[in-house]
């Protein structure tokens, strides 16, 4: 159960109306698994691993203060048994905990910059109507019909400073291009920043694909200048040889982080 609360929590951000991602369902489930989760299993999980963590790390947490109370049989603790009972985690530090733990900027860090991209990573694949009729649609990942567009998207939970500033972040992301056989890889960036997500996208077009770089060229006039993509708040705020990074911004000219949306 706590699986699935998890995940839940995470993605709806604990139902927070900025995220406008919740639902009156998710609700009713995060309700439902914090009723009915094993929490005495997890309390001793988390437990043991709060003992090992120093209190001067950064995501330090004091996990009695995530769980509302702890109660033990009397009887059974008299004879140096004791049976711990949970009640059950405090909801918004339970949400703290796991998010913290997934936005652990040290375990980010510490990763290279090829296994930051390809840690939760996604291949899509678009034909043209000359591929559909007579293509052979290469969906395996090995190849692909030469009027089809194939991308991928990687996302990482650091701001797109940290990512770039990588060892050879840009080879290696061509390099990681090849070897998935993909012609765009854009890289979708996420911090929490103040409790709201701040996002950022770094397009890269594998230069020795032929249409590679007009892709990149192609999708950043859309998102800058489209009707279509007119409600964003997002602007330019850097460019390379081969790559565009974007920033929701409300100007091109500063690094004002706004969410977008």
């Amino acid at each position: 159960g706590f699986v699935l609360l998890g995940v839940i929590l995470l993605d709806t951000m604990n139902m927070n109306p900025s995220a406008q991602k919740g639902t009156q369902r998710d609700e009713d489930a995060i309700e439902f698994l914090m009723e009915y989760t094993d929490w005495n299993t997890l309390y001793s999980t988390l437990s043991s691993k709060n003992e090992n963590q120093s209190e001067n790390e950064e995501n330090h947490y004091n996990i009695h203060e995530i769980f509302k109370g702890i109660k033990t049989d009397k009887e059974e603790e008299e004879n140096e048994n004791i049976s711990i009972i949970i009640i059950k985690p405090d909801r918004e530090k339970l949400y703290e905990y796991l998010r913290d733990s997934k936005f652990d900027k040290t375990f980010w860090n510490e990763m290279n910059a090829k296994d930051a991209l390809r840690i939760d990573y996604k291949r899509f694949e678009a034909f043209t109507s000359s591929s559909i009729e007579g293509g052979d649609g290469g969906s395996n990942g090995d190849n692909h019909d030469s009027n089809s567009r194939v991308f991928g998207l990687a996302s990482v939970l650091l701001d797109a400073n940290d990512i770039l500033s990588k060892d050879d972040f840009y080879s290696k992301a061509i390099e990681y291009m090849k070897e998935v056989n993909i012609d765009l890889l854009g890289v979708l960036c996420m911090v929490i920043v103040d409790d709201e997500p701040k996002r950022e996208i770094i397009l890269i077009g594998n230069d020795n694909e032929k249409f590679g770089e007009s892709i990149v060229n192609q999708i950043t006039n859309y998102l800058l200048t489209h009707e279509d993509a007119s409600f964003l708040d997002i602007a330019l705020i850097g460019q390379h040889e081969h790559d565009y990074h974007h920033d929701d911004n409300d100007s091109a000219q500063t690094r004002k982080k706004n969410y977008v949306e």
